[in-house]
C-alpha cells in the first residue's frame, strides 16, 4: 500500500469513530489551554534549539 492509501484509510477510520461517538451521545471534554511560555522557558527552548543546530552543523562538517 502507498502512503496516500494509508492516510486515506486512517482518515476514514477516524471519521467513522467520530461519527459513532457522536451517535452514541459521547460529548468530548472541552479543550484545555496550554500554559504560556514564560521568559525562562522561552530562553531554555531557544538554547536547546541553538545547541541542536550547532551539533547538526558540526556533524555535517565531518
Amino acid at each position: 500500500m502507498k502512503l496516500k492509501n494509508y492516510l486515506t484509510l486512517s482518515g476514514l477510520i477516524t471519521l467513522l469513530m467520530f461519527n459513532a461517538e457522536a451517535l452514541a451521545g459521547f460529548v468530548p471534554p472541552p479543550p484545555v489551554q496550554a500554559p504560556a511560555l514564560d521568559e525562562w522557558g522561552l530562553l531554555g527552548l531557544s538554547m536547546l534549539v541553538g545547541v541542536a543546530g550547532l551539533v547538526a552543523l558540526f556533524k555535517k562538517r565531518k
